[in-house]
Formats: C-alpha cells, structure tokens, sequence
C-alpha cells in the first residue's frame, strides 16, 4: 500500500437508506442514499451547535461527499478523539498543503495552449489570462481556451468570472472532471464571506472584516510579503504576480475549503488559513510562512509531498520533539513507515494521527537535508530534480527506512 499504512476507524451508517445531503438540514437534496454499516470518512463537524457532519463514503463504487447528522453515524468516539489530538499534527503548526491542480490540455497539442498551461503550472495566472482572452475573442466557443481561462480566473481570486467561463465551457462540451471543480468552486463562493482586500508587495490578502480587524490584517500581510523575500531567499521562488492569501473564520475556512478537521492552513494555488484570534499570534505566524514556503515550491516546481510539508514545517521554524523522533523511531522499526519515494502525493486526507506520523517523517527528512545536504545548497536542490532524486535513498537510511 502506497503511503502512510492508514488504521481504519469504525465510523460507519447507522441506519439503512440514510441521507447524504448537499448541505445542513432536513430539506437540503439528497444527493444519494447510503445503507447501514457503510464505512465513511468524516472531513469535519461544524462547530455551530447543527451537529452536521461533513463525510466521503463510497457509494455504488463511487466517491460521495456531503453532510450527515450525528445520529445518522455510529463509532464518532475515535473521531471525537482525533479533534481532541488535532493541536500535535504538526507541533505549534496545524497547516496542511493541497498539491496545485496541475492543468492539462484535453485532446490538444497546440504549443501556444501548451505555454498558456506552463504559465498556470508556474503560478503565473494573470499572464496565462493575457494570452486567453485574445484567443477567445477569436474562438469564443473553444471549451479548451474557456477550461483554461476559468482556471486562470480561479487563481487570480476571481471566482465569478471562474464560474462563468467554466459554465459555458461545459455547456459547449461536458466534462466530468470539470463539472466536479465547478460544483466545489460554486460551494465555495457560496460559503465565503472573506471580501475585503489589502495589497502588499507580493501578496494579495483577502479577508473577513467582520471577524478579523484591519489592523491584524495589515499585519497579516507584512508577514506575509517578509516571509516571501525570506523564504525565496532559500529557496529561488521569484515571482512577478502577487500571491492570494484568503484568511477566514474557522467554520468558513473548513466548509469552504473541505479540509480535514485538524488543518489550520491549505495551498491549492491560493494560501488558505483559518484565524479566530483577533491578533496575530506566534502560531498564525509559523502558520503564513508554512503555507509561504508551499507557494513558493509550487512557483519552482512539482515536489512530492514530504518534501513540501518537510521544507515547510523547517523553513517556517518548527523543530522534532524529543517523544515526535522517539515516536517516528518506534513506528520505523514496526515497519509502518513507508520509504519517502512511496508517500502518497498529499497528507491532506489522513487522520491525525497518521497525519502527525507523516509530518512528522517530512520534518525529520528535511533536517538531514539541511544537516547532511548543506554544501548542495537547498537552492540548488530544489531547481534540480535529478539531484532530488539522487540524495533522497540517502535521506531514507538516514531515517532507518
């Protein structure tokens, strides 16, 4: 089995025929029916007193995702315990990096498409939006050129004009994969409330005023435009655009973005973090630069998931506790580790407890980068896949893998 070997929790239907609902309440639709035992992973429980839990469960051989109530589920023990342990994911850090939807060109070899999708795969949407718009001015009706420039939309923060481009896209020519971003980008609009903007240097900040003052915002901000000249001085993560950053409300953070529960902060090509706090604390802070160092790795490149989260938790200060290594070690030696070319491409779904296993395995292999690697460069590393690949069976024996 490739990545973390996951225990699975008895979290399961309770009764025949239960309704899975595209929402919280009794006259939300029902997106399908579910019968007794069948196994479900619970995303998260809103914390407004609804006791309305978002689940995946597999249904018919399909994946579907949507919201249950507490007594239509049996074995939330493990769950209510996973929420309790939720703050030792990650040590100060509870964030989390979603890999960046990386875009291909369905049944094209236009080159001029072909660099429109290097430039989205670079982070460089607003240039990709420069070349689209002409070309659809041209050919309106390319579903191709409308896929493109919703995704480009989508990651300028602009989520209406996503919207629009990607109906018509699927109106002139359907698309499963596009249909299934639609519907979750449409979710998403519909839950945030984050409008209000500051612009920095580098970054764009989008917000909640109503929970979140001005002030911390701003100095949300500063962070986050001192953490990129910081971060790209390592690394070599220069960019022309603005980075987006979206900071919301708890409950708004997780419905929106679907994370799991003990997530603090994502990257999908837009910094995502949650922030109830009214001023910028210590842990907010080492929260920013972690999801800083995701963008900047995503400017650069396609990175495995260790290495993401790894240079992540180390370049925005976390340290491996004494009991998280001897933790790491025992779970090593029970062969419950699997080498670091066999992870799975994102965390992002694990429990938290062996979510906390594998962050704690990408923190451990980014110090032997650092400590055993230095004279490479982390620069040097990071720009050169082969030497990656090269350097990592070392960084498994050094971790006892």
């Amino acid at each position: 089995m490739v990545g973390i070997v996951v225990l699975l929790f008895a979290v399961t239907v309770k009764q025949d025929q239960a309704p899975l609902r595209e929402s919280c309440g009794d006259s939300e639709p029902v997106l399908t029916k579910m019968a007794a035992g069948t196994p479900v992973e619970v995303r998260f429980v809103l914390s407004d007193g609804s006791d309305c839990y978002k689940i995946a469960a597999t249904v018919d051989g399909k994946q579907r995702v949507g919201y249950v109530t507490k007594d239509e589920l049996s074995g939330l023990e493990n769950f209510d315990q996973q929420r309790r342990d939720a703050a030792s994911v990650t040590g100060s850090s509870t964030a989390a990096s979603v890999p960046v939807r990386q875009v291909t060109i369905p049944r094209s070899n236009d080159p001029l498409l072909g660099s429109i999708v290097d430039l989205l795969n670079t982070n460089q949407p607003a240039k990709a939006l420069e070349r689209i718009e002409p070309l659809l001015k041209l050919n309106p009706r390319n579903a191709i050129l409308l896929d493109l420039a919703g995704m480009a939309s989508y990651r300028t923060d602009d989520v209406r004009h996503a919207l629009e481009y990607w109906k018509l896209s699927l109106e002139i020519q359907p698309d499963d994969r596009l249909a299934a971003m639609y519907r979750q980008v449409e979710h998403e609009a519909s839950a945030d409330k984050s409008g209000d903007k500051l612009y920095g240097m580098r970054v764009a900040l989008r917000y909640e005023g109503s929970s979140l003052p001005a002030d911390t915002a701003r100095s949300m901000l500063g962070v986050l435009d001192e953490q990129f000249a910081h971060i790209s001085d390592q690394l070599g993560c220069a960019t022309d655009e603005r980075i987006t950053a979206v900071v919301q409300s708890r409950q708004a953070y997780l419905q929106t973005t679907g994370a799991a529960e003990w997530s603090g902060g994502q990257y999908d090509g837009r910094i995502h973090v949650s922030a109830d706090a009214s001023t910028l604390t210590p842990q907010m802070r080492e929260t920013l630069a972690h999801e800083m160092v995701h963008a900047c790795l995503a400017n650069i490149g396609s990175f495995p998931a260790w290495v993401h989260e790894g240079l992540a938790q180390k370049l925005s200060g976390a340290r491996l506790p004494a009991s998280a290594r001897a933790e790491l070690q025992q779970a090593i030696a029970a062969g419950a580790i699997p080498k670091l070319e066999q992870m799975g491409p994102s965390f992002s779904r694990l429990d938290s407890t062996h979510a906390r296993l594998a962050y704690e395995l990408a923190l451990a292999a980014a110090e032997v980068i650092v400590d055993q690697h230095a004279g490479y460069g982390l620069r040097n590393i990071v720009h050169n896949p082969d030497m990656l690949a090269r350097i990592t069976p070392e960084i498994d024996k050094a971790l006892g893998l």
